[in-house]
């Protein structure tokens, strides 16, 4: 007889192994498979249709951020540039006024920006704190002038909060959005072309007369006058222990009287970083001493007020290194017998085509984003 086991059916059909009857095709277990995948499916589709409408909800809210961050960048920007546009000292008024105004020149997803909150202050360039330190504080040591904007879309401002699409069916209606910026007016460490003064100044000139501990930092007063010092700069000229400055060449050793009346024109032809050499040229024609009088303050004032490098070596005919670059105010030029340049030091001048962050000597690069 054979066994029971044998006689089971593989093509859908099995006997029953006591009454070796052949029973219906079994198809319970593949219907229930079909029902699984379809849930399964279901799901799926489900957590997929959330996915995508939550990335549509979230890149909507990432172009409001990214309208409210160029707003307020353009705003901290605006507020920066008027920092020193009335005088040698930080003009906060003139500076919030500014960013306030440019605040309202922006739209977020054709909504009018109006609110926004404006601070200014010092700030801390190495990133040490996340605030400015509002005036009357005192600057310490990499902290410079600067400007804070930050726009929200939220309640009662700008419009309200952003409104979503599809979060709503998890009962999210909308979201708050917040762009801050900070931009700073910081000493430059480098200037590009078409910039500089052909004039070396001696870096012990500025630690004589210059008061770094001044809020914010400028020249020292000549209690004679009630005004800055002022200066005879040429090879021939020093104060206490320090030689005033000389004529420069830049890169190029060449004093002749056509290299240096074109320097006087076009300033320096090329971009100087601080650490970088330069020529000093103490045996310069008299000729140029009558050209930059010709161009000061009681002449056509257009080498009036010049930036120039600042050396610590200014002594003969050689090359030294810049360490930092200056702001000086140009009265005349004397030619003949002991030539030499008048000049006052000079706080707040902002210096086109610039960058990077040096020493405090009274002048700034043009403002850039801190934050």
């Amino acid at each position: 007889m054979s066994s029971p086991l044998r006689n089971v059916v593989l093509s859908g059909g099995m006997q029953s192994a006591s009454s070796g009857k052949v029973g219906a095709p079994i198809i319970v277990g593949r219907r229930m498979q079909r029902g699984a995948i379809a849930v399964m499916v279901a799901l799926m589709l489900s957590v997929m249709m959330g996915l995508c409408a939550l990335a549509v909800d979230l890149s909507y809210g990432f172009l409001v951020r990214n309208e409210l961050q160029n707003a307020a960048d353009a705003a901290a920007l605006s507020g920066a540039g008027s920092l020193y546009r009335a005088g040698p000292a930080p003009d906060w008024g003139a500076a919030s006024q500014a960013a306030t105004e440019a605040i309202e020149l922006n739209k977020s997803t054709q909504v009018a920006l109006r609110d926004g909150v404006v601070e200014y202050g010092y700030w801390n360039l190495s990133g040490a704190t996340d605030a400015v330190q509002a005036p009357p504080a005192i600057p310490g040591p990499g902290e410079v002038p600067a400007v804070m904007v930050t726009i929200a879309r939220e309640e009662g401002q700008n419009g309200g909060p952003v409104e979503l699409f599809f979060a709503r069916i998890l009962g999210i209606r909308s979201v708050p959005v917040k762009a801050t910026a900070v931009a700073a007016v910081a000493p430059p460490g480098m200037v590009g072309s078409g910039v500089l003064f052909p004039l070396a100044v001696s870096a012990c000139l500025y630690r004589t007369y210059w008061d770094s501990t001044a809020a914010p930092p400028s020249p020292k007063v000549d209690p004679l006058t009630g005004k800055p010092y002022v200066f005879r700069i040429g090879p021939d000229y020093s104060y206490a222990t320090c030689a005033s400055g000389n004529w420069s060449s830049f890169g190029t050793d060449a004093g002749d009287v056509a290299t240096m009346r074109s320097l006087l024109a076009d300033k320096n032809p090329a971009l100087l970083k601080a650490g970088e050499a330069i020529w000093l040229q103490p045996a310069v024609d008299e000729s140029v001493y009558a050209d930059a009088d010709a161009c000061s303050a009681r002449g056509t004032k257009a080498c009036e007020t010049v930036i120039v490098p600042v050396v610590e070596n200014v002594g003969g005919h050689a090359a030294d290194a810049i360490t930092a670059f200056a702001c000086l105010r140009i009265d005349l030029a004397s030619a003949g017998g002991g030539s030499y340049v008048q000049a006052s030091m000079k706080a707040g001048c902002v210096v086109p085509n610039s960058g990077g962050v040096g020493s405090e000597l009274g002048a700034y690069a043009t403002p850039r984003l801190a934050r």
